[in-house]
């Protein structure tokens, strides 16, 4: 079944993405992430399912169209396979001699652009037409409001597929805010704290819910940044337990937002939200100051890591749609080809798997 939306019935799930985080819920870990994904699931139950494993995952064969004038055909089509992975074919269990790696993020990496424009995809294809004698499948479980617990949840679920690399790409922008939600740090009850947060909602819900939330929200309870900061790396740690024990290589992937990449591509709308949440300079900072402390953080646990910022900053072309914050096309392509440049030494050198 086709799910037909216009530009304006994705903003109202961003808003409602939105309200989740604004209400970081005073319950125990497990019932916030599971009820967040409940209401997720009762909100859009064409693209969603619940999963016990992860909290929710995509809908099997799910599809929706979005009229979407920011892209060279001015439409999106975003449709899932048999297994809910957003990939234009199915996924089967068996590798055959496949290279399979694991790709999973939040909405960034399930991506608002068409499965052959994706991340994976394209670095599917790299690898494929770079070597003869290896096939690679690069299979993209990245879902729309994820953070790293979520992260957790797709290595124990998928353990089945037999990955040989799991790529997970913590975005900068509001994974730290999500976990602050998982955790039940402490809120704002303050009416003129909302009313603010709202008022900006109303003209640049991308930007607020794409990096903007988390910087008000860390300025007025910076010592929750710590305890966001700590909470993450508990989960990275136990993923990095169940990649080395499946002899899984893990590799991290920091992605910085548009705040921090390409202010200027909007920077009307942008410097409204800065006046109007009275943010300084140095508050735009927190979002990047974070990731560099997750940055150092991960190089402790000895965890593979690539902190994209300098990858992407002062590209030619916009990396991000102005509508929403996402990723665009060029931003996936961009991704992508960093990707391989980087690792595909490591790629490369993975041995060639049996048929089964």
């Amino acid at each position: 079944m086709w799910g037909s939306f216009s530009y304006n019935g994705l903003v109202e799930m961003r808003k409602f993405g939105l309200l989740i985080l604004l209400i970081c819920i005073c319950c125990s870990q497990d019932d916030n992430f599971h009820s967040s994904s409940k209401e997720i699931v009762k909100n859009e139950p064409d693209y969603y399912v619940l999963d016990p494993i992860v909290g929710h995952i995509h809908k099997s064969n799910a599809k929706r169209y979005y009229v979407w004038p920011e892209h060279k055909d001015g439409h999106l089509v975003l449709k899932t396979n048999n297994l809910g992975f957003r990939r234009d074919t199915d996924t089967f269990t068996g590798k055959h001699d496949k290279i399979r790696i694991l790709f999973t993020g939040d909405s960034q990496i399930d991506g608002v652009v068409n499965n052959s424009e994706s991340c994976c995809t394209i670095l599917e294809n790299l690898l494929n037409q770079a070597v003869n004698d290896i096939r690679y499948e690069v299979i993209n479980s990245g879902v729309g409001y994820y953070y790293p617990h979520n992260y957790l949840g797709i290595i124990k679920k998928y353990l089945y597929l037999a990955p040989d690399f799991f790529i997970v790409t913590f975005y900068g922008g509001n994974n730290f805010l999500k976990t602050c939600a998982f955790i039940g740090c402490q809120r704002s009850d303050n009416h003129k704290y909302k009313a603010k947060l709202q008022e900006v909602q109303s003209f640049n819900p991308g930007g607020l819910g794409q990096g903007l939330n988390q910087i008000y929200y860390f300025k007025f309870f910076p010592e929750s940044q710590k305890i966001s900061l700590k909470a993450v790396m508990d989960d990275f740690h136990s993923i990095k337990e169940i990649c080395d024990f499946n002899n899984i290589k893990l590799i991290v992937l920091l992605l910085p937002s548009i705040i921090e990449i390409e202010w200027y591509t909007d920077w009307l709308r942008l410097n409204k939200c800065k006046e109007l949440l009275n943010l300084t300079n140095a508050d735009l900072q927190i979002n990047m100051k974070l990731l560099d402390e997750l940055s150092v953080l991960l190089n402790s646990d000895k965890i593979e890591y690539l902190n994209l910022y300098n990858y992407l900053k002062s590209k030619d072309r916009k990396l991000f749609w102005n509508e929403d914050y996402h990723l665009n096309d060029y931003g996936h392509q961009i991704l992508a080809e960093t990707l391989f440049a980087k690792y595909k030494d490591i790629f490369f050198r993975v041995s060639k798997p049996e048929k089964k």
